[in-house]
């Protein structure tokens, strides 16, 4: 068999923040005992981009590639030469995840990892064994997920706007094949400001139209601007369409608006001096001789705590020891939604401001002892670590 190099990380989930730390371990594998000339880790981030051809011409766009910018690069020795025995080796390492400098016009710092279709923001970790002159060096590679820590929530910024032939922006190509139809719709979006963890929420009415309705949809726009020296490029292409009503629906009935924004192709909006990235919300609404209206709605997503954060840390707070399971009845939370607020919320939420009184006791308090597991039910065994899970 041969050599096999294999990254596992301890987070499963392998998103980070920044300011912590990566860990795992490189697992080595093989019969034989293997020589080498050292075993290096490298945690590389780049921002990838790549000039429309729609906006530059083709020719420009693959002669005048823009360079990466390089977001984070640091390398460690995880063995020196020597020999490896055979069987399953496992090499653990750490990691810092920090920017290489401060935040400057030519460097935006550490941001979220993105995958889109003409900017792209990834972290890698590459693990390489050099070999002899005449074996080959081995290579494995992982990628890892960085995010922004939650902040405070955003305060709601509510649309609400009247759909009609005076307002709306018809296609051109379908209104040169007919006259534009008489219709009234409603549209209300909950906030324009969304957290990226929670769905976009709102609601559409059809108050009255003159021709049968076919579809409602709700489309999801990347809006990416990337540009240098030679050339400029800004392009809006469809995350996901949902579609939210199918055929004539009833008139002056509300239909719910919720969609849940997909991971790893939303990030927070972006801009920098190289490049931009923007979400737009689309309401489309087709019409049976297939006549399409739309309505466009900028929004701007963030990364925020729940809204129910501040009540998990006061429970977290008045009773450290106690179950996931309790204290997600006490709260009347879904466990999957407690987990999720526990391990991404609270580490970087900041304790609450005591005031007078409630100040004095705080320092006269004792230091907590250590994390110490208890046992939780008769005869069950069951060993669950008190504080957060």
């Amino acid at each position: 068999m041969a050599t096999n190099l294999t990254i596992i990380l301890k987070r499963v989930s392998k998103v980070y923040h920044e300011g912590e730390t990566i860990a795992g371990v490189v697992v080595v594998e093989s019969n034989s005992e293997v020589r080498h000339e050292g075993l290096t880790l490298t945690l590389e981030g780049m921002v990838n981009l790549q000039l429309s051809s729609k906006n530059v011409g083709i020719f420009e766009a693959f002669s005048n590639s823009i360079k990466p910018i390089n977001l984070i690069n640091t390398n460690i020795e995880l063995a020196p030469p020597g020999k490896i025995p055979p069987g399953v080796t496992e090499i653990p390492f750490e990691m810092p995840l920090r920017a290489r400098q401060a935040v400057s016009p030519g460097y935006p710092g550490l941001l979220e990892t993105y995958h889109g279709v003409f900017v792209n923001i990834m972290y890698n970790l590459k693990c390489s064994m050099k070999r002899s002159f005449l074996n080959k060096p081995l290579n494995t590679s992982c990628q890892v997920f960085v995010q922004y820590k939650h902040q405070e929530p955003a305060p709601l910024k509510p649309v609400r706007c009247e759909i009609n032939p005076a307002t709306i922006r018809a296609s051109s190509a379908a209104a040169s094949r007919a006259p534009m139809p008489q219709f009234q719709i409603y549209a209300e979006i909950d906030s324009t400001v969304c957290a990226l963890d929670k769905p976009l929420t709102g609601k559409i009415r059809v108050d009255e139209c003159s021709v049968p309705i076919r579809s409602i949809e709700l489309q999801l726009v990347r809006v990416e601007t990337c540009g240098c020296a030679e050339g400029y490029s800004k392009d809006a292409t469809e995350i996901q369409n949902i579609q939210i009503g199918d055929g004539d629906v009833c008139r002056n009935r509300d239909i719910p608006v919720y969609m849940v924004l997909p991971r790893l192709f939303t990030c927070p909006t972006t801009t920098t001096v190289n490049f931009k990235i923007e979400f737009e919300l689309n309401i489309a609404v087709i019409f049976e001789d297939d006549y399409l209206v739309t309505e466009n709605f900028p929004i701007l997503l963030i990364r925020s705590w729940s809204a129910r954060t501040a009540e998990v840390a006061a429970s977290v707070r008045a009773a450290p020891g106690l179950s996931v399971r309790a204290r997600a009845r006490a709260l009347r939370l879904p466990r999957t939604t407690l987990r999720t607020i526990l391990r991404a919320d609270l580490p970087h939420a900041p304790p609450p401001a005591l005031a007078g009184k409630q100040q004095t006791k705080a320092k006269k308090r004792k230091k907590l002892k250590p994390t110490q597991e208890v046992e939780h039910g008769a005869g069950c065994g069951q060993l669950v670590r008190s504080g957060y899970p």
